[in-house]
């Protein structure tokens, strides 16, 4: 064996001379530097130093800034949580600048103790530095040659001198970890006088006392590393790997000492973890400059791959091991284990195999085998391939329920964070209801999903609108700020809180409480009653719309003001912040304080103000005039005798006259009951007839009586009541962006609508279909599709319209019907004939006079918005709603639909808005 003894130990030689001296250098260099007296820093960063004035003077003036500002919060919130008396907030204010003045000296007295102490354990270790590898290299190089040459020893020693490579690497990484840890503890000094500014509240100075820990942690923990190491070196020079040690009768040579010595080294570097466990606080170093390290070889070889495509090879088979067709050797192995089950079964509901294969690989693999499934687990498996993040994260905060994936679609059931089950699906085919046309390489479908994006739980009552942006609209420059119907200035301080009707909508409040709208996921079960007023738009984790509120802002009653989130015992007695944990059957309401300092719920303030103030939602639609002499009088809808004292109306003598105290003028019990049936302005109320026969009408808060040049610019009933809107540069005026341009925003996004969801959005996007018998509707950016009910010789009957936004997209030798949108789009669809009164189910082609280029009606007239189309020469775009070869005109438009405007109607009976269209008069 002496020959092959010589080969092992050249070799061993040779490698482990090479890589352990390469670690010692590195040690040489790094480990007296890491002094806790910040030595190394100062030089290496000299701008810490200069900047500290800056960061000191910042400290200062935050110390200022918070202390006012919980002034501030805690007198408009005296029984909230937070709530911290002004001699203490200023005693803790005193006590920030005391120790921001002192923190340094006490700071630099403990890294003086810690910089001790780490030189002397420098100081007794037992070796010099530089050595330590080259100690290990011999200790391995003996323990091969001095033992027996029995045969065993060459795999003995193969073993150890495998395992001393890792020994290294890790004692490398201990080396790196000190230098990151050193770099914490510099900049934790650096930056400790923002340490002191959270003393000043009970809400923050956890971060201080955090702030201590954590520095002090590093220190100790600075001072360990250098321990370990130095207790590793003294291991390496007693060469360890020439003794044995007997054990119960078995001896045990240098291998063992190898495990050992890995094994310590890997406790070196989790000693952090070990601190945290005790209760100290330590910093999160990420994945250490080791790791970088590794990740720099790692895309080296990226860059590699990618030069390898650009010359026209495959890297799978220089990197992965023959890979083809753009799989990894995993996956190719993944898709063979799941074939065999696939012959064998009809369904698996193991996600094992799934999860190893690509998106695009699995999605061919189930489209080869239609009859193939996959149910539970590995469904789901399947569909997190193709579903975006946020679905994603939605689905694993909600309950799992069960799924199935079969010919390349997916169904996934589970309950959303609310617990309402709900649905998550990919189709190839357009789904029922709201859906996002997406693309997967070169496949492309639907994905749809029913589930609420947020949790009731999360959102208490009182949150700010700020907190429910910026998690779940994509911040404040979002669909609902830049709607037009909210100014930036009513949306300070306004609040986020669940609606007391058991649904999952919220409701937006002002700092005064009122409702400026209601907020609900846009998915198929919020998809009815949309109006003008609605908002519909994309935030971060779904669809959103906002319904604002047409009823106007009422002043609160003398003495009373808006408290927003108050926390009551079972009593509902108000618990005080310092009691809220001792309390128990506490709960939060969203409340108002009364002039006696007692508190009301939101519910008992509507009734206040609805008995002190007129709405003219109480008698829209909702009121009518029975004369019948001295029992003539007002009812409403169900019959039920109306008094319009609150209104100002009383009998005169004749009972059938009634004159208003507010105007002094009078009116007829039919005039008063169509003019509050059907009311012209948001904020005031009829209020009679003049002496020149003019209609008067009085405010509905104040009750004064207002002029009749004051009521031109009065807001119209119906309308959302603070409508601020954008400027549109075309009309010089300010116009809020209505449902109509949210649809389109929608559109180009590439989301669709379909079934009766589809219908109730093309009522609202189409004004021509606001008052059509919809049965279904598919919309889309390029076309849209409607089946309404007709009336086909007194029988009911089906027809199909089609609308195209371009005109290229339908079909050539048809004349085609220009057809406005309530957004800037302008669709095209064939108009039915003149007279004719059967329904076509398609598009009649163009006579021979129109192929000629005659634009034309079918009794002969010349209809200019109508036009003939040929080879598709006339393409709409349409966002500009012109064509290429004219401008329409839309003023002799016969087909749009009237010019009717409509009001939606408040129906407050059914939810969160039950609007009804009727023809203002």
């Amino acid at each position: 064996m002496g020959a092959l003894d010589f080969i092992w130990e050249s070799l061993l030689s040779w490698i482990q001379t090479t890589v352990l001296s390469c670690v010692d250098l590195v040690t040489k260099q790094l480990v007296y530097a890491f002094s806790p007296n910040l030595i190394t820093f100062d030089k290496y960063f000299p701008g810490a130093t200069t900047l500290w004035n800056i960061v000191y003077t910042c400290s200062a003036v935050l110390i200022i800034a918070l202390y006012f500002w919980k002034l501030f919060s805690n007198q408009l919130s005296p029984f909230s949580r937070t709530y911290e008396s002004p001699i203490t907030l200023t005693v803790k204010m005193v006590l920030a600048y005391v120790v921001m003045i002192n923190i340094g000296g006490v700071i630099n007295a403990f890294m003086g103790l810690a910089d001790t102490v780490y030189w002397k354990i420098l100081d007794n270790a037992t070796i010099t530095n530089g050595t330590v590898f080259s100690n290990l290299c011999d200790s391995v190089k003996k323990s091969f040659l001095d033992n027996d040459s029995s045969g065993m020893n060459i795999v003995e020693a193969l073993v150890a001198f495998i395992l001393t490579i890792p020994i290294a690497w890790n004692y490398f990484k201990l080396v790196l970890e000190m230098a990151e840890r050193y770099v914490v503890i510099g900049v934790m000094y650096y930056t400790m006088p923002l340490a002191c500014v959270p003393i000043v509240s009970k809400d923050t100075d956890a971060i201080t006392r955090s702030w201590i820990r954590m520095f002090f942690s590093e220190l100790l923990i600075l001072v360990l590393n250098l321990w370990f190491m130095v207790i590793f070196q003294s291991a390496i020079i007693d060469n360890p790997m020439e003794k044995s040690v007997t054990v119960n009768g078995y001896t045990c040579g240098g291998i063992l000492w190898c495990f050992i010595a890995l094994a310590f080294l890997k406790t070196a570097q989790s000693i952090d973890s070990h601190i945290a466990a005790l209760g100290l606080t330590t910093a999160q170093l990420g994945q250490g400059v080791a790791n970088t390290l590794l990740a720099t070889g790692a895309g080296l070889r990226r860059g590699a791959r990618a030069a390898q495509h650009a010359f026209g090879l495959n890297p799978a088979t220089v990197f992965a091991g023959n890979a083809s067709n753009g799989t990894t050797r995993t996956q190719r192995k993944a898709a063979q284990g799941l074939s065999k089950q696939a012959d064998s079964v009809k369904s698996v509901s193991d996600p094992t195999h799934v999860k190893n294969m690509g998106r695009e690989q699995s999605y061919k693999f189930m489209k080869d085998r239609p009859n193939f499934s996959l149910n539970g687990e590995a469904a789901r498996a399947y569909a997190e391939k193709f579903l975006p993040e946020n679905m994603k994260e939605q689905l694993s905060k909600g309950e799992f329920m069960g799924g199935t994936a079969q010919n390349g679609n997916f169904e996934l059931e589970y309950k959303d964070q609310n617990g309402k089950l709900s649905k998550m699906s990919y189709s190839e085919t357009q789904p029922d209801g709201i859906s996002q046309k997406v693309s997967f390489g070169e496949t492309s479908g639907f994905l749809k999903n029913t589930g609420s994006p947020y949790q009731m739980n999360d959102i208490n009552d009182g949150s700010s609108y700020k907190e429910f942006a910026q998690a779940h609209l994509n911040g404040t420059d979002n669909f609902l700020d830049n709607s037009g119907f909210v100014s930036s200035e009513e949306l300070k301080g306004s609040t986020i809180s669940p609606a007391d009707d058991g649904s999952d909508s919220l409701i937006l409040r002002d700092a005064d409480g009122y409702e400026i709208a209601r907020i609900s996921p846009f998915n198929d079960q919020h998809a009815d009653n949309l109006s003008d007023n609605t908002v519909i738009g994309e935030g971060s984790d779904g669809l959103y719309r906002a319904d604002f509120n047409t009823t106007p802002k009422m002043p609160l009653p003398d003495g009373y003001e808006y408290a927003g989130d108050v926390c009551f015992d079972a009593n509902n007695n108000p618990v005080p912040e310092n009691e809220i944990a001792t309390t128990e059957g506490t709960h939060f309401q969203e409340s108002y304080k009364t002039p006696d300092g007692n508190y009301i719920s939101a519910r008992e303030m509507d009734a206040l103000m609805h008995d002190q103030y007129i709405f003219n939602d109480d008698y829209a639609g909702n009121i009518s005039y029975a004369s019948n002499g001295s029992e003539s009088g007002f009812v409403d809808a169900n019959g039920k005798s109306l008094d319009l004292s609150k209104a100002g109306w009383s009998q005169t003598e004749d009972p059938d006259i009634y004159q208003n105290a507010y105007t002094g003028c009078t009116a007829t019990g039919e005039q008063i009951a169509a003019n509050m049936a059907s009311p012209q302005y948001a904020a005031q109320s009829y209020g009679g007839i003049d002496n020149e026969g003019n209609p008067v009408y009085f405010d509905n808060a104040s009750k004064i009586a207002v002029s009749n040049e004051a009521m031109e610019n009065a807001p119209k009933y119906g309308e959302a009541s603070s409508i601020h809107g954008l400027y549109n540069s075309e009309t010089g005026s300010f116009d809020a962006n209505g449902i109509g341009k949210n649809v389109e925003d929608l559109l180009d996004k590439d989301y669709s609508f379909s079934g009766s969801v589809g219908a109730n959005v093309s009522k609202a996007y189409m004004p021509e279909l606001k008052n059509e018998a919809i049965e279904s509707a598919s919309l889309d950016k390029d076309t849209l599709t409607v089946q309404r009910k007709v009336d086909l010789n007194g029988n009911e009957g089906i027809k199909t319209d089609h609308y195209w936004s371009n005109i290229a997209d339908g079909s050539t030798n048809k004349v085609f019907q220009k057809v406005n949108s309530a957004g800037s789009s302008t669709w095209y669809k064939v108009p039915d004939r003149q007279g004719d009164t059967s329904y076509r189910e398609t598009p009649y082609a163009a006579t021979s006079s129109e192929s000629s280029g005659t634009r034309r009606s079918d009794n002969g007239r010349s209809n200019p918005n109508e036009h003939s189309v040929f080879n598709g020469n006339l393409i709409n775009d349409r966002h500009n709603g012109k064509s290429q070869s004219e401008p329409y005109n839309s003023s002799d438009n016969a087909y749009a639909g009237g010019n009717n405007r409509f009001t939606p109607n408040r129906n407050k009976k059914k939810g969160l808005r039950n609007n009804k269209y009727k023809p203002r008069e």
